[in-house]
């Protein structure tokens, strides 16, 4: 009766006029703080690093000890290295690449083709100048010219990584006034040969310093092949590869140094691809498996004594209890908990 009486009080004064606005800041912040409000057991344990026990503290009941954050993290990244990173070896990549490569020189091929005609064509309106074929040599020239100029703006178009360099232009231009053809198809199957030789080695898709595991797992056919990381490379390595076994493969003023160079990181994709979601997958399962405590604390054994200092060992061992207080107290049923949450409501309220 008792009780009832003093909530009938409480709200009769909440609804009046007068105090309307103070009495709803005073009614909420009753709710917050019982939300907030501490339990009672979990106060008795709450302590910091070399306080002391104003009581002595005897363990009601087993309870495991819970590791720290940092042993926990540590054991949590040790586990997690322990799993392969998973990659697949994509040979269609290879392929469309190799095939672009091999189009891209083709191209070159063909504007080299257009320049060639049209030097041609451009001699021959010079000597038919005084002749009856002067028309026609200068109708051949315009298409000729025409037919370049359509050529260089699909090439542009394709391969924007050559726009506005000058070593690209003579290059497809080729100012000396040959075709060339020879060189061309050496030059194709350098590129080829050193992309073939990183795509065999393996190119990460990702960058070595972001494999976190200790090992990774590269599936290439029914055996999934476990290895280093340092066993294959990633983006970077792989054109530091290709860049020193060009230079070692041309005359030191062979300008298509650097010109091979840009075909190489155009070209030279990854074939060694990152399986984020399986490899989350198992971290995650191995995860879960990681012990959370250290031992145990068995039922009536002595915590601390009182007027002792506590240590980071028995302020650990606290700090589980706390926790274990608390999850035996979300297993005692809503009903209870309400309970207290109500009692907690009149407490404030009154």
């Amino acid at each position: 009766m008792k009780i009832k009486k003093i909530i009938l009080t409480l709200f009769s004064y909440l609804h009046s006029d007068r105090y309307l606005k103070q009495s709803t800041i005073v009614f909420f912040l009753i709710i917050i703080i019982s939300f907030l409000f501490p339990r009672g057991k979990v106060l008795k344990y709450s302590y910091q690093v070399n306080d002391i026990a104003s009581d002595a503290i005897i363990a009601p009941f087993t309870f495991p000890i819970l590791k720290s954050d940092e042993k926990l993290q540590l054991d949590l990244n040790d586990r997690k290295k322990s799993i392969p990173y998973i990659f697949h070896r994509n040979d269609e990549i290879v392929r469309q690449s190799v095939s672009g490569l091999t189009e891209f020189f083709n191209f070159v091929k063909d504007l080299r083709n257009a320049y060639w005609r049209l030097d041609q064509s451009k001699k021959l309106v010079y000597e038919m100048r005084y002749k009856k074929q002067y028309e026609k040599a200068r109708s051949e020239y315009n298409s000729d010219s025409t037919n370049l100029a359509v050529i260089t703006k699909n090439f542009s178009k394709l391969y924007p990584f050559i726009t506005n360099k000058g070593s690209w232009n003579d290059y497809v231009s080729l100012q000396d006034n040959s075709r060339d053809l020879k060189t061309l198809s050496e030059h194709n199957e350098l590129i080829l040969q050193i992309c073939r030789n990183r795509w065999s080695e393996g190119i990460y898709d990702i960058s070595i310093k972001d494999i976190f595991s200790r090992k990774v797992t590269v599936n290439q056919g029914d055996v999934p092949d476990l290895a280093s990381p340092m066993d294959f490379n990633d983006l970077e390595l792989a054109w530091t590869k290709s860049k020193k076994e060009l230079i070692s493969s041309l005359d030191a003023n062979d300008t298509f140094r650097n010109i091979g160079y840009d075909l190489i990181i155009e070209f030279m994709k990854p074939n060694l691809l990152f399986d984020q979601q399986s490899t989350e997958k198992k971290q995650n399962e191995s995860l879960d498996k990681v012990p959370r405590s250290q031992g145990v604390v068995l039922k009536n054994e002595l915590i601390v004594d009182a007027n002792m200092r506590i240590t980071s060992d028995v302020l650990l061992k606290l700090r589980s209890l706390s926790n274990a207080v608390m999850e035996k107290e979300k297993r005692t049923g809503i009903l209870k908990q309400m309970q207290g949450f109500f009692g907690r409501i009149i407490l404030l309220s009154v």
